[in-house]
C-alpha cells in the first residue's frame, strides 16, 4: 500500500494510506519534504522556484480564478521544485483523475501524484498544519530557500528539528527508494495510523453537481471529485 507519513515538532507523527495516482518520470516512488499548500490562485509560471525539498498539497475543492490554459497544475508544481503532489478534498471522499489524463501512453506526467482516500484523512491532514502555528504551510519560494538548512537537516536526520514546518514522506506501494524515517526506525508514541477506511465506499462518496465536476476538470485537466 502507498502511505503518507507526516511529522512535526516535537515528535509528532501521523500516518495514513493514500492512493498512488500518477507516476512521474524516473520515479523511485518516494519523496520527502516540507508539505506546502499549492494553488494557481497564488502561484504562476513566472514566479521563482526553489531547490529546497517540498511537496505540493493541492486541493480539488475549487477552481482557481486565474488558472492557466497553457500549463497544468502538476507541471507548474514541478517547475517550482515540488518533488511530488498530494491531492485532497475537505468536502468529498477523493479526487480522481480521469483515464484520458492518467493514461501514461497518451499523457506525460511531470511528477508523482498521490491522493487521500477519505474525507476523514483529508481533514486530519489539513488539521495538522495547526501544529506548526506559522504561515509556512503555503508555498513561498523565498521562505523555502531561507529555510533550506532546517529542512535538509530534518530530512537527513529523520527527526524534526524546528516547529516551522510540517514534513511529509510519500511512499508508493512499489517504491524502489527509501526514506529517512526516525533515528531508530520506529514511529513515535504520538503516531496515529489510519489505514483503509472500514466504511463502505458508497457510504463515503458524496455526489457533486456536474457543473462543479466540470470546473474541477478544467482546473486539473481531467480531475474529478467523487
Amino acid at each position: 500500500m502507498s502511505t503518507l507519513h507526516l511529522q512535526w515538532y516535537t515528535n509528532g507523527s501521523y500516518m495514513v494510506t493514500v492512493s498512488y495516482t500518477l507516476v512521474g518520470p524516473n520515479s523511485t516512488g518516494v519523496s520527502e519534504g516540507a508539505l506546502e499548500h499549492f494553488s494557481e490562485s497564488s502561484v504562476n509560471k513566472d514566479m521563482l522556484g526553489t531547490k529546497t525539498p517540498w511537496i505540493a498539497l493541492i486541493s480539488c475543492d475549487f477552481n482557481a480564478t486565474n488558472a492557466s490554459q497553457e500549463i497544468d497544475i502538476f507541471t507548474l508544481a514541478r517547475d517550482k521544485g515540488a518533488l511530488s503532489a498530494l491531492l485532497y478534498s475537505v468536502y468529498s471522499t477523493a479526487c480522481i483523475i480521469n483515464p484520458g489524463y492518467s493514461n501514461a501512453e497518451t499523457s506525460s506526467h511531470p511528477l508523482d501524484v498521490f491522493s487521500t482516500q477519505s474525507l476523514t484523512s483529508s481533514l486530519l491532514v489539513e488539521s495538522q498544519f495547526r501544529q506548526i502555528g506559522t504561515p509556512n504551510g503555503t508555498y513561498d519560494s523565498q521562505m523555502l530557500n531561507d529555510s533550506a538548512g532546517i529542512i535538509k537537516e530534518t530530512l537527513s536526520s529523520g527527526s524534526v528539528t524546528s516547529p516551522a514546518f510540517l514534513f511529509a514522506t510519500l511512499k508508493a506501494y512499489d517504491a524502489t527508494g527509501s526514506h529517512s524515517g526516525t533515528a531508530n526506525g520506529e514511529q513515535s508514541s504520538q503516531t496515529t495510523t489510519i489505514g483503509n477506511d472500514s466504511r463502505s465506499s458508497d457510504a463515503l462518496h458524496r455526489s457533486l453537481p456536474s457543473t462543479f465536476a466540470a470546473i474541477a476538470c478544467i482546473l486539473f485537466e481531467g480531475l474529478y471529485l467523487h
